[in-house]
């Protein structure tokens, strides 16, 4: 079996006296999609931050963040600096407020080629190190080009604003290549883009990171998504991992009744109007947490039980839920390959 890129060992964030990431455990192999899901304030985009050392200055970890056998969470800012946009890219949801509003999308693209590949743009016996700008553009169109720009040479000279929220987004997806990444973090990739162009960006996101054989961490809320491209998923609700496994086997039955309500409140176009069932309550604060279940507060199949700590069920090899009260013959979704994992079942 190949040794996973990164590894994610006990891992915990606190902010004060507040633990925003309790336990954290997962995997992520070379080649390998995997979605982080859930709602608002889970805790997603704090893990994506934390994996990099960019959680904050008030930020406490704890545990293990292991990538390539590196431990990111022993490592100094100077080495850390150095992974970020090369062996490890985050990708960001506002790509118009990401790109620098003054600078063309060329600038930006030949200034950090310049930053992470010193070795390869120097004109050969130039005084003081003078970029080659002919080979700068060179690339830069290039990767413009396997970012899905197939006019990259006009979208070179343009300005941010210049471009669409999908454009925009693939130039970040170009940025974040030019390290020749081997983990991509990509955070909310296709937030406030129409439906078409969020397949066209999270198709040509997956078709390179597989090209390269890096790993995608994929994080998003958006689980029509998540089942069409992406290998595993785990479920994130308050800081803690409620389920993980096989996106379309997970999605087709799920084990915890987070993630069936989860799928049920999602919008189907088949769904008759007002037939949506959104899960009543509100996700805990942080300083509201306690050592039972976080979910027993807005779960149909709460019991007494769910006050003490849950502990891990296997479902099967690769598939484990944090919660025992789900019967193992509870069928939401379809499992049949033809229909999507997405779809609900009558």
């Amino acid at each position: 079996m190949e040794q996973p890129l990164l590894q994610i060992h006990s891992f915990s964030v606190s902010f004060g006296a507040f633990r925003v990431l309790n336990n954290i455990n997962l995997n992520l192999a070379p080649g390998e999609i995997l979605a982080l899901v859930g709602e608002s304030g889970s805790g997603k985009s704090v893990l994506a931050r934390s994996i990099i050392g960019c959680a904050g200055s008030g930020a406490q970890l704890e545990g293990k963040v292991l990538f390539q056998d590196t431990n990111l969470t022993a490592t100094s800012e100077k080495e850390l600096t150095a992974l970020r946009g090369g062996k490890i890219s985050l990708m960001l949801q506002d790509a118009l407020s990401a790109l620098n509003p003054v600078y063309t999308i060329g600038r930006q693209m030949m200034e950090t080629i310049s930053l992470k590949h010193p070795w390869f743009v120097q004109t050969p016996g130039a005084q003081g190190g003078r970029p080659n700008k002919v080979a700068l553009r060179k690339l830069a169109i290039n990767l413009l080009r396997e970012a899905g720009l197939d006019r990259a040479e006009e979208y070179f000279s343009a300005y941010p604003h210049q471009l669409s929220g999908g454009m925009c987004q693939r130039v970040m997806l170009a940025l974040a290549l030019v390290g020749e990444p081997r983990l991509l973090i990509a955070d909310e990739p296709t937030t406030a883009l129409d439906v078409v162009v969020q397949k066209q960006i999270l198709h040509r996101l997956v078709q390179n990171v597989r090209a390269r054989g890096a790993a995608l961490l994929l994080i998003s809320h958006d689980l029509h998504l998540v089942s069409e491209f992406t290998d595993r998923i785990v479920v994130l609700y308050a800081g803690q991992i409620m389920e993980s496994g096989p996106t379309r086997k997970l999605l087709a039955n799920p084990r915890h009744p987070y993630t069936r309500g989860l799928l049920e409140a999602m919008p189907q176009a088949h769904t008759p109007k007002g037939a949506l069932r959104p899960i009543p309550g509100e996700v805990p604060a942080p300083w509201q947490r306690d050592q039972g279940c976080l979910f027993q507060g807005r779960c149909p199949n709460a019991q007494p039980g769910c006050s003490f700590p849950q502990q891990q069920h296997v479902v099967e090899n690769g598939w484990v839920s944090f919660c025992g009260q789900l019967p193992n013959d509870v069928t939401c979704y379809s499992p049949d390959p033809e229909v999507p994992a997405y779809a609900l079942c009558s």
